[in-house]
């Protein structure tokens, strides 16, 4: 997800973080996650579904 910021996909140093940097990153995306996982439950799926052919299409072949 970072490529675009470095080739490895890091960013920063490592060196200069700490506990309440990592639990604060965290908790920001956790909550970016929630907020995708609530509104994709809000959408309408239906476009996902595949159509199946029914059984009697499947005995002609």
């Amino acid at each position: 997800m970072a490529q675009d910021l470095h080739l490895s996909g890091t960013t920063g140093n490592a060196a200069a973080a700490d506990a309440e940097q990592g639990s604060d990153a965290t908790d920001r995306a956790a909550q970016a996650l929630i907020t995708l996982v609530r509104e994709v439950q809000k959408s309408n799926l239906d476009f996902l579904k595949v159509k199946l052919p029914s059984k009697e299409g499947l005995s002609r072949r």
